[in-house]
């Protein structure tokens, strides 16, 4: 348990996973746990809702969405700047999902729009930047694509299809071995019973808030 005088700082922790691989669930079974413990906890998903909706409604443009989901991540992003230091956020993805999903998206990983050319592929440059807030830790909760559509019971977005999301999530996988970002990743599977990977979950943020 949280002892009166402890002081904890602010800490960024993101669930990143294809579709169906448990994020919004496992937030909120550690979200109960972490407020059971007097944790001040901030969730946030991404993309908001308002993007999630226009994105949903209408036929954009996958370059068009890229831009929403930046855009949209970047405010987001501000408010998190505000928060107190005694916050713990917990986040439904970050700009890794960026990474898996628009470079798998766009053709050719070629981003070209009125005439701005940005290199998917490459990202040092997001990393060597103050663009966005690294979080603390990111958290991969992995899953067989066919298991995580059949947990969403035929409500997909329009990118969630299987050969898409087959590569997206072999980028993600990827992410834990090359070690390139600033921060830990790790890797975790989902399929299998919620307690055992709420557990394993629970074991992560145990050591990073030091609980």
């Amino acid at each position: 348990m949280l002892k009166d005088d402890s002081i904890i700082m602010k800490k960024y922790i993101v669930f990143e996973g294809v579709a169906g691989s448990g994020k919004s669930l496992m937030i909120s079974k550690v979200t109960e746990w972490l407020n059971s413990l007097n944790f001040d906890v901030y969730n946030l998903e991404e993309p908001s809702e308002k993007i999630r909706e226009v994105v949903g409604t209408y036929d954009i443009d996958d370059r068009i969405d890229t831009l929403l989901f930046v855009a949209d991540r970047l405010i987001q992003q501000k408010a998190l700047e505000k928060l107190s230091d005694d916050k713990i956020i917990l986040a439904e993805r970050c700009f890794l999902s960026t990474f898996a999903y628009q470079s798998s998206i766009l053709i050719g990983n070629l981003f070209d729009l009125h005439n701005i050319y940005f290199e998917v592929k490459d990202f040092d440059m997001v990393l060597a930047s103050d663009t966005f807030i690294f979080p603390d830790a990111v958290i991969i909760l992995d899953v067989p694509v066919k298991i995580g559509l059949e947990r969403k019971k035929g409500k997909f977005e329009k990118w969630e299809n299987l050969e898409l999301l087959e590569e997206v999530r072999q980028k993600f996988k990827q992410m834990t071995i090359d070690k390139k970002y600033p921060f830990e990743i790790y890797l975790i599977n989902s399929d299998r019973a919620i307690d055992d990977t709420f557990g394993q979950v629970k074991k992560i943020i145990s050591n990073l808030l030091k609980i």
